[in-house]
């Protein structure tokens, strides 16, 4: 199964081309293998080699998430951002893990250690224009939740809440139009894999490794 990957190092590379912009170019879409052999090998990693026989076409464009090796690491610097900032439509951002204290001002300070800041030890966002076919498709970070266990709801990061299960949806308002799935999982810890099954691309079952902290699918 897709083994997803923690590349700090990467990370901090990225953080300093200074000379590249956040904005992400216009991507292919990828319906079979072998005419973006670099895309190709991105997608065996987040969808495992399934997808190549799955008949489905992969318009990376409306992908909102990307891991820190995709091929975008050497042509785009993500923007770093903090709450309420403004973020373009096809811009790639990344948000610190401490907002800086004279901006620690919505919702009494819980946004001093924003969840979006975890995120950036294996990935980075982009901002889209959603249509209505919103897939399952989610990621997650253990935040201390009490009582339910939500996800963001990303493009683009491989795994997906498997349908049968009961969850509800709410809007996370603010500058970057991401959307959370709340599943009310009544959870006495918080966890990362929040005791939910999860499945990959050809909807084969996929182990989560509760020992990492974030999201996986072995």
């Amino acid at each position: 199964m897709a083994k997803f990957f923690f590349l700090n190092q990467m990370c901090f590379r990225v953080k300093l081309h200074d000379t590249i912009n956040s904005s992400v170019p216009t991507l292919p879409r990828i319906s079979k293998p072998g005419q973006h052999l670099k895309w190709d090998d991105y997608l065996d990693k987040v969808y495992t080699k399934r997808w190549r026989v799955s008949n489905k076409t992969f318009d990376l464009n409306t992908f909102e998430w990307f891991y820190w090796d995709s091929p975008l690491d050497s042509i785009l610097k993500p923007k770093k951002v903090f709450i309420y900032d403004q973020v373009r439509f096809n811009e790639a951002w990344i948000m610190p893990p401490v907002i800086p204290k004279q901006l620690q001002n919505w919702e009494k300070n819980t946004c001093k250690y924003p969840p979006e800041g975890l995120y950036n030890k294996i990935g980075f966002f982009v901002r889209r224009k959603r249509k209505k076919d919103i897939s399952l498709e989610v990621l997650r970070f253990k935040y201390g939740e009490i009582n339910q266990t939500w996800f963001y709801n990303l493009r683009g990061s491989g795994i997906f809440l498997r349908a049968k299960q009961k969850f509800s949806t709410s809007n996370y308002h603010h500058a970057f139009d991401l959307r959370e799935y709340i599943v009310p999982t009544y959870l006495s810890r918080d966890t990362t894999c929040a005791n939910l099954s999860f499945q990959t691309i050809a909807e084969e079952t996929c182990d989560c490794d509760d020992s990492l902290d974030y999201l996986n699918c072995m």
